[in-house]
């Protein structure tokens, strides 16, 4: 039976393991930021075991697509357009607006982008910071969600198979072939890759809660080992076999392959598994607040970081700096957006 078929009370229930993936995943994101200074700072064993850290969290963007794919999907609000853009275009412009004002501030007065109006304008054209990216994508794909929605609900599972095999083909599979084999490459106008491959990561979150959300936990426990030691021996062959250098080490920063896609599948499937665990209301209560400030962390973390890199009193190379940083941050940030969230004004406008 697919979701449709679910009364609103199902669905509610089924909401706790989103949170719990949404902490996750933007601890995640802390980690990879974390660690950029000290992968580029250190060589030998430290950089590797750096390039591996960061390998192990790339799962944290999928999860992110693919636990909006599987709300939203199954909302019968987002098949309209009134909604569309006097809720939700609106919640994710607004602070995503005044969140970029502020880093092209910081950025300014740090004397890293140039003081003119000009720059308040480049927002059109880039991110104001580079994790910013990922708003860009889900606006792109919040566009699209009416259409996605009627789609999704009208599609049988095979055709929904079907279209994330396209996906896989064309969005993992080829451009890891022409990154290792320059031989090989497929026309330019026979191109598949939507919206840089990340719509398919909201499909899959939306295929996986809808169709298999009862999957074993041996099946999802398979996955997660089979993606992660995909995703280390990529690195290891980039690095050893390869030498690639870091510019052009592409496995341990990777979001869209199929490794990842393996990893961040088995562990929603396996996330799913809570909600059928019980579990104190108390400490639900603890762990939903926790989620509603994520996104309030993604936008607060670089911030802290800039501020502790700024400061240098932590060392870059070692890592127990990054691990005392990583902590620092979330701690920070989760507070911070805690505080935000307290004030009606503040909460509307940056959360």
């Amino acid at each position: 039976d697919t979701i449709k078929n679910k009364s609103p009370s199902v669905l509610c229930k089924k909401k706790f393991s989103f949170d719990i993936a949404r902490i996750i995943a933007i601890s995640m994101v802390v980690v990879i930021h974390a660690n950029v200074s000290f992968i580029q700072s250190t060589e030998g064993l430290l950089f590797k075991i750096g390039t591996h850290i960061t390998g192990s969290m790339t799962i944290c963007v999928p999860l992110f697509f693919m636990v909006s794919g599987a709300l939203l999907l199954n909302l019968e609000q987002s098949a309209s357009l009134r909604n569309l853009f006097e809720y939700r275009v609106k919640k994710i412009f607004v602070p995503f607006f005044i969140w970029s004002v502020i880093y092209l501030l910081t950025r300014m007065i740090l004397g890293k982008v140039e003081r003119s109006i000009g720059t308040f304008f480049s927002i059109i054209k880039e991110p104001a910071y580079y994790q910013f990216w990922f708003i860009y994508t889900l606006l792109a794909i919040y566009l699209l969600l009416p259409f996605l929605y009627r789609v999704a609900k009208h599609c049988s599972e095979t055709l929904i198979k079907y279209a994330l095999s396209i996906w896989i083909l064309f969005s993992m599979i080829i451009p890891m072939t022409e990154r290792y084999f320059e031989s090989f490459s497929i026309c330019e106008h026979f191109n598949l890759n939507f919206l840089e491959g990340y719509l398919g990561y909201f499909l899959l979150g939306y295929y996986l809660y809808t169709y298999k959300r009862n999957v074993s936990k041996r099946y999802c426990i398979l996955a997660i080992i089979i993606g992660l030691l995909g995703t280390h021996l990529g690195i290891i062959i980039e690095q050893e076999l390869l030498q690639f250098p870091l510019d052009s080490q592409y496995i341990y920063a990777a979001y869209l392959t199929p490794f990842v896609m393996l990893t961040a599948s088995g562990i929603l499937c396996l996330l799913f598994k809570i909600d059928t665990l019980y579990i104190a209301e108390k400490k639900k209560i603890y762990i939903e607040k926790l989620s509603k400030m994520t996104m309030g962390v993604f936008y607060i973390h670089m911030l802290v970081l800039m501020g502790i890199e700024y400061t240098g009193l932590l060392d870059s190379n070692s890592l127990v700096g990054v691990g005392i940083k990583v902590t620092g941050t979330i701690v920070i940030s989760f507070f911070a957006s805690y505080i935000i969230s307290k004030c009606p004004v503040l909460n509307k406008l940056l959360i």
